[in-house]
């Protein structure tokens, strides 16, 4: 009903939910609304007069003035709907107002052991690649998660490859010859990412999303809030993949010669839990790294062009973060896992 109603308003809003661990205690999810700002052509013709924001929870609906439904008197005050979320958010918020007041505490929470899911909903061309991903003057909520997240690690980021997140909340010991193809595999990627950027920048300079993150770091300040053990490193690991026609693909993995992406299946591990079989991990060491793989994963997805959006995905994606808590440097072992 909500969803149907804002289509028709003719207006673009996009959606994002923060849902807590079904494992926690007391979970809950929160769903923020976010207001595209107006283009000259809907203020031209009145399309403003259809959204009010009542107060920093509930928006105000009704028909706007080119509508073809024209409300009667009798009608007239049953077009006015309310619809009440955990905290919306106008045309005027910015990329920072916005993940301060939606993402950064999932963030802190995650951090702190917990796991945390973020994800948006909307139409085509509501602002949703806008306020997840960003401009290079103005990032989104993914970046400045990741600089977040590497600056309040700060000193104890573990950056050996040897132990790695597999299947649900398990992790592996790997081998020195493991090790070696793991280090072989990400470096690849990350060649892969400047190959991307040269194609797509002139001159050869870096890319626009890159240097947004370089901003970025700069600028943040690391969190006063977390205690976190000084004794434990921590390991970032980051996966990519779509769901396309019902199928998983993985962003990450390498494209055939013949240009098709390998299916991946759900599979269930030992304790019943689901996971992507097959789904590659790569260790990230600061902001920029695990960003410009996201980018690279990009490139890869399924998109076409729609009436409102030459470039839209066709598929869902799923960017995931694991984080390995890691104890006992003389042996290390990893004493959590948690997304």
């Amino acid at each position: 009903m909500a969803l149907a109603r804002l289509c028709y308003m003719q207006k673009a809003f996009s959606r994002w939910a923060v849902v807590r661990s079904s494992l926690e205690p007391r979970g809950h999810i929160q769903v923020c609304l976010r207001i595209k700002p107006f283009t000259a052509l809907e203020r031209a013709n009145g399309s403003q007069g259809c959204v009010s924001l009542e107060d920093s929870t509930s928006v105000i609906l009704k028909p706007p003035k080119s509508s073809w439904s024209r409300p009667t008197d009798k009608t007239a005050g049953q077009a006015i709907q309310k619809f009440t979320f955990s905290r919306v958010f106008g045309p005027e918020a910015t990329q920072e107002e916005f993940f301060e007041g939606t993402v950064k505490q999932p963030v802190l929470d995650f951090l702190e052991g917990c796991n945390r899911l973020v994800f948006t909903y909307g139409i085509t061309n509501a602002g949703k690649t806008y306020t997840f991903q960003g401009t290079e003057d103005d990032v989104g909520i993914l970046p400045r998660t990741m600089d977040m997240l590497f600056k309040t690690i700060g000193g104890r980021l573990y950056t050996k490859m040897d132990l790695k997140p597999i299947r649900w909340r398990d992790y592996l010991k790997l081998t020195k010859d493991q090790v070696r193809e793991e280090t072989a595999l990400k470096n690849s990627l990350l060649r892969l990412t400047k190959e991307v950027d040269h194609r797509n920048s002139p001159n050869g300079k870096a890319p626009a999303d890159s240097k947004g993150v370089g901003n970025l770091s700069k600028g943040s300040e690391q969190s006063s809030r977390l205690s976190l053990d000084n004794f434990s490193k921590f390991s970032v690991w980051v996966s990519f993949l779509e769901i396309y026609n019902e199928c998983f693909y993985d962003l990450l993995a390498p494209m055939s010669d013949d240009k098709k992406k390998k299916t991946l299946r759900l599979a269930p591990d030992i304790k019943g839990y689901s996971y992507v079989k097959g789904l590659q991990w790569v260790q990230v060491s600061d902001c920029e790294e695990a960003f410009r793989l996201f980018k690279l994963g990009q490139k890869h997805r399924s998109f076409a062009s729609t009436k409102l959006n030459a470039c839209s995905s066709r598929s869902h994606s799923i960017f995931t973060i694991k984080l390995l808590q890691i104890e006992d440097l003389e042996m290390p072992r990893v004493t959590r896992v948690n997304e």
